[in-house]
């Protein structure tokens, strides 16, 4: 290890599938830290081109950092990462994907954060480019710690995979990534992490990671997204009542979120008949689930009694 780059307790989780064209930059964009993390974990998730070799390439003693790279049949990225999480070896884990990168003072600026030792998520903002245009996403501006942080992220879910750096033992305590949602599996456990109320979440201001939007990509399926993210709007509307806020201004401003977000995505793809149709089913499905929700609510409070 170069005494020009400092070593951070971080170990760097990558899952990546087919992404021999991107692991490099990811990779690349590693080396280039201008504070190094202890280790990098790759774990390719049975692919069929070239990535398992070129990830094997960057296991040299003269790279910056100690790089592992696992292998295991195609299950998808959430199970990659939970393989990442249980050979990490650090205090913290950051979750890179493939075919993003992070710009070369990414670390540095997260350090700070990781002295204070009490955060269990560390994130900021991100550029997203979709290959057309790039745009800077500001997650930060919606980073409010007056307010009870865990109905914040879950109105309007501001952290971005790429940009998390997190407290192992936090997120194997949260049960790491939910794999059977095809979607928002990284939403899921942010949540998971701050339902506890000790948890602390802090996002800054700074696009340190560039996200690439491939095609095919996770994000691309908008009615899955919409699916599992009403899925996850459920699962955690009962620990809302737990924490400082309404309850179900919440539940409703999520739902709400969600919906619209499938919406723009619709009209941007030029789906209008798919934006109008998310748009007339929005009440139908808010009045289902809110009626969910007070079932669920009254069957928690009589086993209580």
């Amino acid at each position: 290890m170069s005494p020009d780059h400092p070593t951070l307790p971080i170990s760097v989780i990558i899952p990546a599938y087919q992404a021999a064209n991107t692991i490099a930059r990811a990779l690349d964009s590693i080396v280039v830290q201008t504070m190094q993390p202890a280790e990098v974990i790759v774990i390719d998730d049975g692919s069929q081109d070239a990535t398992l070799e070129i990830a094997k390439s960057y296991s040299d003693p003269l790279k910056p950092f100690k790089i592992s790279v696992l292998h295991q049949k195609n299950q998808g990225a959430g199970a990659a990462r939970n393989l990442g999480l249980r050979k990490a070896t650090q205090t913290f884990v950051s979750f890179l994907d493939a075919d993003d990168e992070w710009l070369v003072d990414k670390l540095e600026h997260s350090s700070a954060y990781l002295k204070e030792q009490h955060y269990a998520i560390i994130a900021h903002d991100v550029l997203v480019d979709d290959g057309t245009m790039t745009t800077s996403i500001d997650c930060s501006r919606h980073y409010q710690p007056d307010r009870d942080l865990f109905h914040e992220l879950y109105r309007r879910g501001f952290v971005s995979t790429s940009t998390a750096i997190v407290n192992r033992r936090a997120a194997l305590a949260a049960g790491g990534f939910d794999t059977s949602l095809p979607n928002a599996q990284d939403f899921d456990l942010w949540l998971a992490i701050l339902k506890t109320p000790d948890a602390k979440l802090v996002v800054f201001p700074g696009a340190y990671t560039h996200h690439h939007v491939t095609r095919g990509s996770i994000q691309s399926f908008t009615e899955r997204r919409l699916t599992c993210c009403l899925r996850i709007a459920m699962r955690y509307a009962p620990d809302l009542k737990a924490h400082p806020g309404s309850q179900w201004f919440s539940f409703w401003f999520r739902l709400l979120a969600v919906h619209y977000e499938c919406m723009v995505s619709h009209h941007q793809n030029k789906r209008f008949f798919s934006a109008l149709w998310t748009a007339c089913r929005f009440p139908v499905t808010m009045f289902r689930l809110s009626f969910q929700l007070i079932t669920r609510l009254n069957q928690n409070n009589a086993c209580g009694r």
